[in-house]
């Protein structure tokens, strides 16, 4: 229980410092609210459905805001960005 209190703490923190410091409208944080806890291996179609439900309601409440980050990252990087990540990604090959 402690090391999940910890986890809360630390990416809460996270989250402040990043939404501080970066600019607006360049850093969201989806973090969906969920009626009940779910184990990541649930197979039981009731949980399902209600899993489904919740997001849901989230992407509902949050549309605003999913469809920012949409947007952001359907634009187009520019030259100089491109060049960098192909750059990289040839150095990553040969390294």
């Amino acid at each position: 229980m402690a090391i999940k209190q910890l986890c809360v703490c630390v990416s809460a923190a996270v989250h402040t410092i990043l939404h501080d410091l970066l600019p607006a409208s360049t850093y969201f944080r989806f973090n969906p609210y969920t009626s009940e806890q779910f184990v990541l291996d649930e197979v039981r179609a009731n949980k399902w459905e209600q899993m489904r439900q919740d997001t849901e309601m989230y992407c509902r409440k949050n549309a605003q805001q999913l469809s920012q980050a949409v947007a952001l990252l359907q634009q187009p990087k520019p030259l100089h960005r491109r060049i960098a990540d192909h750059l990289q990604l040839k150095l990553d090959s040969i390294g």
